[in-house]
This record gives C-alpha cells, sequence and structure tokens, in this order.
C-alpha cells in the first residue's frame, strides 16, 4: 500500500517538475525571441512580467521533485547521528505546511485586493497559488522522505539481527 502511494506521489511529482521543464525551455525561447525584438525596436510589451512569473512556476513546480530526489543542498555535519534525520524532516515538513498556509492566506488576500500586475494587468492571486501549491507539495515530499528513512532504518535493524542469528548459528556449528 505504501509503495503504491509513494509511486503515485512520485509520479505525480515528475510530472510536475518536467512541466516545470517544459516551462524553462519556453522561456529561453521567449526571451530569445524578445531580445531580437528588441534589436528590432519592438520589444514584448510585459515581458520582464512574464519571465518573473514564469520562473515562479519553474521554481515551485520543480521543488518537491528536487527534494525527494535528495538533490537539494544537505550539510553532513551530523550524518553520525541518525536522530538528527528524523527531527530535520519533522522540521521541514511543519515549515512546509506553515508556509503553504501563511501563503494561502496571501493567495486570499491579494485576490481580495484585485491586485494586478503593471503592464499586462495580470491578476496577481494566480501566481501568488503557485508558492502555496509548491509549498504543500514539498511537505508531502518530506514526509515521504521520513518514511523512506524510517522504512531504510528498519530494514537495516533488521538485516542487523538477521546476520547475528546467522553468526551466532555459524558458531554453534
Amino acid at each position: 500500500m505504501y509503495n503504491k502511494i509513494y509511486g503515485t506521489i512520485r509520479k505525480f511529482l515528475e510530472i510536475n517538475s518536467i512541466i516545470a521543464g517544459i516551462i524553462m525551455v519556453a522561456l529561453m525561447f521567449f526571451t530569445t525571441i524578445d531580445v531580437i525584438l528588441r534589436y528590432l525596436y519592438r520589444p514584448i510589451a510585459g515581458d520582464t512580467e512574464i519571465v518573473v512569473h514564469f520562473i515562479v512556476l519553474v521554481i515551485f513546480l520543480g521543488f518537491a521533485w528536487c527534494a525527494l530526489q535528495n538533490a537539494h543542498i544537505k550539510i553532513d555535519v551530523f550524518k553520525k547521528f541518525p536522530v538528527m534525520d528524523h527531527i530535520t524532516y519533522i522540521v521541514l515538513t511543519i515549515m512546509f505546511f506553515f508556509m503553504f498556509y501563511v501563503t494561502v492566506k496571501q493567495v486570499i488576500l491579494v485576490k481580495e485586493m484585485a491586485i494586478t500586475s503593471q503592464i499586462l494587468r495580470i491578476p496577481r492571486w494566480i501566481f501568488v497559488c503557485v508558492p502555496a501549491y509548491g509549498f504543500f507539495l514539498t511537505g508531502i515530499a518530506t514526509i515521504m522522505l521520513e518514511l523512506n528513512f524510517i522504512n531504510r532504518r528498519r530494514k537495516e535493524k533488521r538485516d542487523r539481527q538477521l546476520k547475528t542469528l546467522t553468526d551466532k548459528e555459524d558458531t554453534r556449528e
């Protein structure tokens, strides 16, 4: 059951990261076209707004996948103390869900205030939803990392116990 849920979440996060990659490639083409058009004195109106908003998409769509892949920056100072991994995952999970909560409150506030971008008048709340979504997914990813860590520790403990039992049986013979 756990493996099925984990596989589903992993696939979902992978799809999000693929979407982030596609957006990044589209942004590269968009920026190239914009630079060419600026050279021809016909820049795209609101180009900076578009790029900034879509970079937010790229960051927060790929954030959870990066965490689940352990591709994020880690400090290995406490590697000798496995309990620190538990504490880290618990603190990160709480932090990401708190950030999700705060960002959702921000979405509601920005929507009520009807804030839009300056040039293109895009409703800003749409792009404030993206960090909330990213924080939520990353909170789920840190829960999955903690569960994987617990399962890995249990397996290591079982393996050590099994090895101890087989060693005792070997010495009896």
